[in-house]
């Protein structure tokens, strides 16, 4: 009988050792498919390279610098580009697509806010 689970008796050929007893229950319960280490970090990574992906095309549609988002080839900030968000979404087919949208009006409870920010300033 294992003497580190107590519970695999039915499980475990009596020749395995005591490190296999506990490992071997331990990857019954963690590895189905539910819980598969490799399909976890193959799920993340695909969406980790189409954040990346929409981040990329977004920062290549915006052609100016602003901030810390600075470019060599448009050193300088944009009027135009400060009215409008870059928008990257996924077509029917799965394919980015982007586009520039206005931003939208700012609340008048967060103007009054930021008013009072710079006259406290």
């Amino acid at each position: 009988m294992c003497n580190i689970t107590k519970c695999c008796t039915e499980v475990c050929p009596e020749d395995i050792h005591i490190t296999d007893n506990a490992i071997i229950p331990l990857k019954e319960r963690v590895a189905d498919r539910y819980y598969d280490p490799f399909r976890w970090i193959f799920d993340r990574l695909r969406s980790l390279l189409t954040v990346s992906e929409a981040i990329t095309l977004a920062a290549l549609e915006r052609k100016e610098s602003r901030g810390a988002h600075t470019r060599d080839d448009y050193p300088l900030a944009s009027a135009e580009f400060a009215k409008n968000n870059v928008v990257v979404r996924m077509g029917p087919d799965g394919e980015a697509q982007i586009s520039q949208e206005p931003l939208p009006q700012m609340p008048d409870e967060l103007r009054a806010l930021l008013e009072e920010a710079k006259v406290g300033a």
